[in-house]
């Protein structure tokens, strides 16, 4: 209905190139979006401009330009600028895409399954950071193995604007290129435009999540670790193509410091849906298999509780350093209220 409601809308209008972006055929595409939002002063994310499927050059490829260059502009129409709303049906598409297949089941589940496995082979039961790390892992194997049997073939595929074959191309990328110090928080803001000195201007009043959240969550947790740097062997298998393949794990974790920022490379939703919105897209007749694994998981199994019991660990060390993680999450609790 939609679907021909806006092609006809296009052909009242003469728009024979956002036509040319439709297929009559019944067949879904996805759609490879750029968008280019302005941040204002005021924190107010307005959006300018739409390639709605970048087809490897700007000159190959259509933009739209929005018509409502101030965001106090009333006068213009957008609700029916049909074209401009197809574009942004676009970026929607993609968005959530990138952030369905790589945010999330990428950069979430799909790569600690390989970092559990990789520090089972390398390390013994005995070894520190085998010991700290371990608790985090609980269900983690058999729900990232649904994940895979169930999450990609009976929710994803069928949703999704590209193929199974597409998906598992566009996943595996992800998962080989995936950069764990890009994704340091302190990196990632930054290389984002987020400067971490500047978080608490107006500009950025908006973005709670690096505002109140990860930015305090990491800089908190980050100074309550510390664990042993001998781990070389883990490193090599990350990085082998026998073990994990993934050629952007650090060659070598010389240092306390190093460690500590791999244990926290942080996941964030999108930007563009509020969690509401995500779960209400799935579909209604979906396996629930998935979701009743996740919900089944006790819930004591939370940070919080992770740092009472290795609190009263017999190691003395894991001790130490449950009671710091204690004092310092009930401040880390103050910053989120």
């Amino acid at each position: 209905m939609w679907m021909k409601a806006f092609i006809e809308k296009a052909a009242s209008q003469a728009k024979r190139e956002v036509i040319a972006l439709f297929r009559s055929d019944g067949t879904w595409y996805g759609c490879a979006s750029v968008a280019l939002f302005y941040l204002p002063p005021n924190g107010k994310l307005h959006l300018l401009a739409i390639i709605s499927d970048y087809k490897g050059s700007m000159a190959a490829s259509t933009t739209l330009f929005n018509k409502r260059v101030d965001p106090a502009d009333e006068s213009v129409d957008q609700a029916n600028d049909w074209p401009w709303r197809y574009a942004k049906t676009c970026v929607l598409s993609a968005d959530w895409a990138l952030q369905e297949d790589i945010i999330h089941l990428n950069n979430t589940h799909l790569v600690e399954v390989v970092v559990i496995v990789a520090v089972q082979r390398t390390l013994p039961d005995s070894h520190i950071v085998f010991r700290l790390l371990e608790t985090h892992w609980v269900v983690t194997l058999s729900l990232n193995a649904l994940a895979r049997s169930v999450l990609i073939p009976d929710v994803i595929v069928p949703i999704a604007g590209f193929s199974a074959p597409r998906i598992i191309q566009f996943v595996g990328h992800a998962f080989t290129n995936f950069d764990w110090k890009a994704l340091y928080v302190p990196t990632d803001l930054e290389s984002r435009g987020l400067p971490l000195d500047r978080l608490d201007d107006e500009k950025f009043h908006n973005y709670a999540y690096a505002k109140k959240n990860i930015k305090d969550m990491w800089t908190t947790l980050r100074n309550a670790v510390a664990a042993d740097a001998q781990i070389q062997n883990w490193c090599d298998e990350m990085r082998s193509e026998k073990g994990a393949g993934m050629k952007n794990f650090p060659k070598s974790i010389s240092t306390p410091d190093d460690l500590i920022d791999m244990t926290f490379v942080p996941n964030k939703r999108s930007a563009l849906f509020s969690p509401r919105d995500l779960m209400a897209a799935l579909p209604s007749k979906a396996r629930r298999d998935f979701r009743t694994c996740y919900l089944s998981k006790s819930n004591n199994d939370n940070i919080v509780t992770y740092a009472t019991s290795a609190s009263n660990n017999e190691d003395p060390i894991v001790a130490a350093a449950g009671r710091v993680l204690s004092t310092v999450l009930e401040i880390l609790t103050k910053v989120f209220e």
